[in-house]
């Protein structure tokens, strides 16, 4: 073993660079000590990591600024720093004679820990159960076990659940229960399978009272071996997925429609309906909403040609007669006006050209801002069309569940 040292052959105290670093690194060699370049140190006695193998970095590049590592053989300066994948970025330089990583600078990122009365390694973790071996070599040294690197990697880059569960199996193998019993009883129990997939696989306790009764003549096999057969091989799979029932699903209960009080109905059977279309991402909606019931409608329509606005309506008036409410004039906007002999006898009030019914504009924002709140407090990145038509359905149906005034005192009552 050679120790070698020498005097540093500058002097610190006359370099004022400012881009320079100093870091110390102590050189001890050992002759007898064989290295490769993919070997990795873990080092104590240093205070800057330092590789030599382009292979094990990515990204290198040039530093603005230089390291000097100062040894007891003189120093080293380096001007290049590469990317250690999963761990830290190292400094790099191909002249050194090892690659070089400083306990100071793993300690600062992991978790490292150690017991000699187990095993000569340092143990370093570096995150989700991954963890990388230092083995201590014949020469002293402790090197990195690249093996541990590898398997390290494949957990943190492995597909995680959000919330990590362990997985366990309380399964029981056929071998494992052969174990439990000899030979020959081993065969007696392969009889008595073959016995009772002959039979039709019947319930294992009625075969077993036939055996046991002698219901079955000359039989080569005794209720034991049966058993046995059943401790062995477990209930047969064709047995449990043909005597399993399907589950009953839960009934679908029955939906009757409230009648609307009478003194109501009495003095709102007729009414006026105000309508226009409205746009959501692109997509042209047709609503509308009642005068005095400030019922909402809406319907997803394809454009707003004439047949839409025929379908859309028709689809309106229908849930309105339903109800024996009939309609008296519908507003809307000059687009309409193509559909005014179609709607008749129903009248057709059209606002000047340019102009929108007010009331109806009012409204038509203050849906909008109410997709945007349910949009907002979804997950979602993109919304493809039908999910963007449901926010704005669902969006319809909690402004109808809600309390309006109808009338000028409370008790203030839902549409719907």
């Amino acid at each position: 073993m050679e120790d070698i040292r020498y005097e540093a052959p500058w002097d610190a105290s006359s370099d004022d660079s400012t881009d320079l670093i100093r870091e110390f690194t102590y050189v001890h060699r050992d002759l007898s000590f064989t290295r490769s370049c993919k070997d990795i140190l873990i080092d104590s006695g240093s205070t800057c990591s330092v590789f030599c193998d382009a292979d094990l970095l990515k990204n290198i590049f040039r530093s603005a600024h230089t390291l000097r590592a100062v040894t007891n053989g003189g120093y080293q300066d380096s001007n290049k720093r590469g990317s250690f994948p999963d761990v830290f970025d190292v400094w790099f330089n191909s002249n050194c004679m090892l690659n070089i990583l400083a306990w100071c600078d793993v300690s600062k990122y992991f978790r490292i820990t150690t017991d000699t009365s187990v095993a000569n390694e340092i143990y370093v973790h570096i995150g989700d159960g991954a963890v990388v071996n230092f083995r201590q070599v014949k020469t002293g040294p402790f090197l990195m076990d690249l093996d541990s690197l590898a398997t390290a990697r494949s957990i943190l880059h492995s597909p995680k659940a959000k919330d990590s569960v362990i997985s366990y199996s309380y399964a029981t193998l056929v071998t494992e229960n052969k174990a439990s019993f000899t030979r020959r009883e081993i065969e007696g129990a392969d009889k008595a399978k073959s016995l009772f997939r002959s039979l039709g696989m019947p319930s294992y306790q009625a075969l077993i009272d036939a055996i046991e009764n002698s219901h079955i003549h000359d039989c080569p096999v005794t209720a034991a071996e049966l058993k046995h057969c059943v401790y062995i091989n477990g209930p047969r799979i064709a047995i449990l997925k043909g005597e399993t029932k399907r589950k009953q699903p839960l009934h679908v209960p029955h939906l009757y429609s409230v009648p609307l009080p009478k003194s109501i109905n009495d003095h709102h059977s007729i009414i006026d309906l105000y309508v226009d279309f409205f746009y959501v991402h692109g997509i042209p909606f047709l609503h509308s909403i009642s005068e005095n019931y400030q019922f909402r409608t809406v319907e997803a329509t394809r454009g707003r040609s004439k047949a839409d606005m025929l379908a859309g309506l028709r689809k309106i008036l229908h849930v309105y007669n339903y109800r024996n409410i009939n309609i008296r004039t519908i507003h809307a906007n000059n687009e309409f006006s193509c559909i005014t002999n179609d709607i008749s006898p129903l009248l057709l009030n059209v606002a000047p050209a340019g102009d929108h019914v007010p009331w109806v504009e009012r409204l038509i924002q203050t849906i909008k801002n109410h997709i945007r709140t349910i949009i907002h407090s979804l997950p979602f990145k993109y919304y493809p069309t039908l999910l963007l038509e449901g926010c704005v359905y669902n969006a319809f149906r909690l402004l109808n569940i809600s309390p309006r005034r109808m009338v000028s005192q409370p008790p203030y009552l839902p549409p719907r």
